[in-house]
């Protein structure tokens, strides 16, 4: 018989591979508002699974991964030396597969599980071959060069690399052509990258607050990537992540300093059609009914791809009560998505999205990061890594 390793006697799934928290939407207090096994055993053991790599795009639609020391992201696992400033490939996170469920259990109180197999078709398959880049994007002449390519146009291939300024006033639609200049593997970050990483940050930390946990960033859009190489993937708090670039889950300035386009999703009036990871085929999704203001959600939709989207009908919190993070909207037709939050702004962290701009906006504070989908194999070795030849 099959799943005997994942249940107990009672038949009741083991913690160690489904764990539940609730996210209850009527309480305002951040620290209240999620509860159940906060931090259990598999978030702990996902967490422990999830790590900085260097990559090389080695064949179509194959990245080739090679670890990078937990503690030291200047190392690779051995502890030998590692350059990340692309010489040696991209930087990217990559967490290992799971499962996610969410059931509203009673109007704005939902259960939300996460699984490391498929219980059944309603849990939502969240792939260890997505993987996103560790640092806000740059972009290079030659994908196996390190010239930086700093105009608006579609010229250039987007990198995750360390110790450059990140790409800035460069439009959404320029951003996703250098992405594909690498090939049709590569994207910008994408929405559900936004999802699955706050959720994971909720499950950790039991707080609504991602700048109360971690810190803001500085008052700068203008960073260096790779200030929190030394941390590897250790995460920053309120004290240093106030003092320099935040670090979550390996993420360098996953929110603060700039904003991030966002690759698959339009926003037309107050409706999100979110682009689907897999088929491609889209979802719309009602936003709430706000024009050109920042609004700070007591309630998101959520729903079965955990979308962090406002709820139509509420009244808004605030950067201390329910979500703590803004969300922007204009009531306009046309416009894309950015997430994160520039500077150290009191609306950023890890559900903040502004959808008040088009395609082709270009600002100083707006960046991006980015993405590979396709199939991840991890190196037999640092030398054999090494010894690899990226295509692109």
């Amino acid at each position: 018989m099959g799943g005997g390793r994942r249940k107990g006697a009672s038949g009741i799934h083991d913690k160690s591979h489904v764990n539940f928290i609730m996210l209850d939407m009527t309480v305002s207090d951040p620290a209240t508002m999620i509860g159940g096994d906060v931090n259990g055993k598999l978030i702990r053991r996902i967490r422990a699974n999830s790590h900085r790599y260097l990559g090389k795009y080695v064949a179509d639609g194959v990245m080739l991964l090679c670890q990078l020391d937990d503690h030291d992201s200047t190392k690779f696992y051995d502890g030998t030396a590692a350059t990340l400033d692309g010489t040696q490939g991209d930087v990217f996170m990559q967490r290992p597969t799971l499962y996610t469920q969410a059931v509203e259990v009673s109007a704005g109180v939902w259960k939300i599980g996460f699984a490391d197999y498929k219980v059944d078709e309603s849990w939502l398959e969240w792939s260890e071959h997505d993987i996103i880049g560790a640092y806000e994007a740059a972009s290079t002449t030659a994908f196996d060069g390190s010239t930086l390519e700093t105009a608006n146009s579609g010229a250039g291939f987007l990198r995750s690399i360390s110790g450059v300024a990140s790409l800035a006033s460069v439009s959404q639609a320029n951003f996703k052509i250098k992405a594909r200049n690498r090939s049709a593997n590569f994207s910008l970050v994408r929405w559900e990258h936004q999802n699955i990483m706050a959720f994971l940050f909720y499950a950790i930390y039991g707080n609504t607050n991602a700048q109360a946990i971690c810190g803001s960033g500085t008052a700068t859009n203008a960073k260096n990537t790779g200030l929190t190489n030394a941390l590897g993937m250790t995460d920053t708090n309120s004290v240093n992540g106030n003092q320099s670039s935040i670090n979550f889950f390996g993420l360098d300035n996953w929110w603060g300093n700039k904003y991030e386009w966002v690759d698959n999703v339009d926003v037309n009036g107050y409706d999100w059609t979110i682009a689907d990871r897999n088929s491609g085929l889209t979802r719309t999704v009602q936003g709430q009914v706000t024009p050109n203001t920042w609004v700070y959600p007591k309630r998101m939709v959520v729903g079965a791809n955990l979308d962090l989207i406002p709820y139509p009908t509420q009244t808004g919190g605030d950067d201390h009560h329910g979500f703590c993070d803004g969300i922007y909207m204009t009531g306009s037709s046309g416009r894309v998505v950015l997430r994160s939050c520039a500077s150290a702004y009191s609306q950023g962290g890890v559900a903040c999205a502004d959808a008040g701009s088009g395609s082709s906006t270009t600002y100083a504070s707006y960046g991006s990061r980015l993405a590979f989908r396709g199939h991840c194999v991890k190196a037999e070795s640092v030398a054999a890594f090494l010894a690899a030849t990226a295509i692109g």
